[in-house]
């Protein structure tokens, strides 16, 4: 479904079930009327050392964890509710609880799924978030939140055998290259 932003009608919103679940009871913790934007990052950090020659020669590469940028609208109920027949008290509710949530799961490391409009993201924990609150958005309750890939060493696949000894302690072996 194609909808306008009510604060800025030229904006188009496309609208669907967006929820953040529970990753290990599947429960649904937060859901949006929208989502406006998605940012998906990956990045590895290169590590290198400086050599007689004057060059820096690459030793190792890693992956650091994918981040997930994502603004979340509740439309707001005073507006949207009474124009649609809407219930205006489920709306404010629901506004209270993703409050309430936002500040829970931020709180500690508790692994996320999100459900946007290009993918299934599994695996993440809301690192922080932001609820900007100006004449654009008047009419709607927006939050922007970050999300980091939760990876831990359990699920660390080790270059070769001989770095299975040391996965446990966080060490890898540079593999070598010939």
């Amino acid at each position: 479904m194609r909808l306008s932003s009510i604060g800025n009608p030229s904006k188009v919103i496309y609208s669907s079930l967006y929820v953040i679940s529970d990753s290990e009871s599947g429960e649904i913790v937060m859901t949006f009327d929208s989502i406006d934007e998605v940012s998906f990052k990956a990045s590895s950090n290169v590590t290198s050392y400086p050599t007689e020659k004057g060059i820096s020669v690459v030793d190792y590469k890693y992956d650091n964890p994918d981040t997930l940028d994502v603004i979340g609208i509740i439309s707001r109920a005073s507006f949207i509710g009474n124009r649609y027949g809407q219930d205006v008290s489920a709306k404010a509710e629901t506004v209270e609880k993703t409050r309430t949530e936002l500040e829970h799961y931020k709180s500690g490391i508790y692994e996320l799924d999100i459900q946007t409009k290009a993918a299934l993201r599994q695996g993440y924990t809301l690192a922080s978030y932001e609820i900007p609150e100006n004449i654009d958005n008047y009419s709607q309750f927006e939050v922007t939140m970050r999300f980091v890939q939760v990876k831990s060493l359990s699920s660390y696949n080790p270059v070769s055998d001989s770095d299975s000894d040391t996965v446990s302690l966080g060490e890898v072996q540079v593999k070598e290259q010939q």
